[in-house]
């Protein structure tokens, strides 16, 4: 996993724990995606993406303008929205 962070999004992150959720396959007129999901907990550490993507975004609550393929995601994850401490 500390591999695809730096891989994928160029960054060294401490993570505390990780899981795979799953890996989708989607198939369009001009391209296949393979996407693998995981669901990670962080400590530390900073995002630098790399040229396979365009933006991330943190949020504690699912957005309600998020993109049908995202949503599944997320649902499939179990992840819930944080409580404010």
């Amino acid at each position: 996993m500390k591999r695809l962070c730096l891989e994928r999004l160029r960054s060294k992150l401490d993570l505390s724990e990780y899981r795979l959720v799953k890996v989708y396959s989607r198939i369009f007129p001009e391209r296949h995606d393979i996407t693998i999901v995981f669901l990670c907990k962080c400590r530390e550490g900073e995002i630098r993406l790399n040229d396979e993507h365009s933006e991330f975004k943190f949020f504690k609550e699912i957005p309600e303008d998020i993109h049908s393929y995202l949503l599944k995601a997320i649902q499939d994850s179990g992840w819930r929205p944080l409580k404010d401490e």
